[in-house]
């Protein structure tokens, strides 16, 4: 998996550049589109959403990062204990936390 990991980096490596881009990471993160999105019309609140929006290979790398980080033992338990709290039939609910 080592190879995995060096593409995965360099693919996030690539979109983000060094960084200086961004001042704070929710601006990283708004631009990764991994931030929700609160849909609103009118008085009506429909609740948040993963955005549509955003660089589609940095999130992507990212989310392909974070199920290459299950083979650890810390993000594996975090995993298994976190889908209690959302949709059993989404299992990469947790992935987007």
């Amino acid at each position: 998996m080592p190879r995995v990991v060096v593409r995965i980096g360099a693919r996030i490596l690539a979109e983000v550049g060094d960084g200086s881009a961004f001042p704070t990471a929710a601006h990283l993160a708004s631009y990764a589109g991994v931030t929700p999105t609160t849909h609103r019309s009118g008085s009506s609140i429909r609740g948040e959403a993963p955005p549509h929006a955003g660089n589609k290979l940095l999130k992507r790398a990212l989310f392909l990062a974070s199920f290459a980080s299950l083979s650890s033992l810390e993000p594996r338990a975090y995993y298994d204990r976190k889908p209690t709290t959302f949709d059993r039939t989404d299992r990469s609910a947790p992935l987007r936390c």
